[in-house]
């Protein structure tokens, strides 16, 4: 059986998906947009998705699974570069691609996906994710764990209320330490009554809306009360908030409960 694939037309639809995907996915994951990299990672997706669909003949259902996640793990180690968390990324577009895939099949019941149809409702399927994980954050944030923290410093002995959540990913680029976010005022005052010498580190990062530098400092002792008992942390690096934190005084690191 012969069939045709017009391949300006096959790579335009999947640029435009896998477009949509990435920003999708980092809007998802708290992910830095870098919208030329994204472009960059969508080119690289149309184009692989019509190498898979020409050869798609000669292969077999686990081969042409294969292709599409080595495709999927191109296209985020393009858009999302760095080893860090990648595995959880690949997982995350992948997913995030089935589910994509599955709502566009739904609405293609209603118009048939042809030229400005297929981008219009790619487009509504794009939302409607995006309200789906608006509505998984919002519960996220409902559970998001609170925890109690007591920081030993020097002379200085300060407890407080310290959240717990994915967002916090900032590390010290030369390290790899995980760095937790604390109230500047608080830290401050932190370093005042340890009656020690305290040399800042400069640490970089980057948010979805600005980025920029923040002073970190080593401080001598953090307990923190977890679920499973309470977790001595000698030497945690902390770095003042460029922003109030909200009700919270502390943002723990992402990795500090699960290591």
């Amino acid at each position: 059986m012969y069939y045709e694939v017009y391949a300006d037309v096959l790579f335009v639809k999947n640029f435009w998906m896998d477009f949509l995907l990435l920003m999708v996915t980092a809007w998802a994951a708290r992910i830095p947009i870098r919208l030329r990299r994204i472009l960059m990672a969508a080119v690289l997706g149309g184009a692989g998705s019509c190498v898979l669909t020409i050869v798609s003949a000669k292969l077999n259902g686990a081969g042409y699974f294969l292709g599409t996640l080595i495709l999927a793990a191109g296209m985020t180690w393009a858009a999302y570069p760095g080893w860090r968390y990648l595995g959880e990324r690949i997982l995350s577009v992948y997913l995030e691609g089935l589910l994509f895939g599955g709502m566009v099949q739904y609405l293609e019941q209603f118009h048939g996906l042809a030229g400005i149809w297929f981008l219009g409702l790619g487009t509504v399927a794009a939302l409607l994710v995006l309200a789906g994980e608006a509505y998984r954050k919002y519960r996220h944030r409902k559970a998001v764990l609170t925890c109690k923290v007591t920081i030993k410093h020097g002379q200085s002995r300060v407890q407080l209320e310290a959240l717990y959540d994915t967002g916090n990913s900032l590390r010290d680029p030369v390290s790899g330490r995980p760095v937790s976010i604390l109230d500047k005022n608080l830290l401050r005052m932190i370093l005042q009554q340890s009656g020690l010498e305290n040399l800042p580190r400069v640490i970089p990062y980057r948010t979805i809306s600005q980025e920029g530098l923040l002073q970190a400092y080593t401080l001598e002792e953090m307990e923190v009360e977890c679920p499973d008992g309470i977790r001595i942390l000698k030497k945690p690096l902390v770095a003042c908030t460029p922003v109030e934190t909200g009700q919270h005084q502390m943002i723990l690191h992402r990795d500090l409960l699960s290591s």
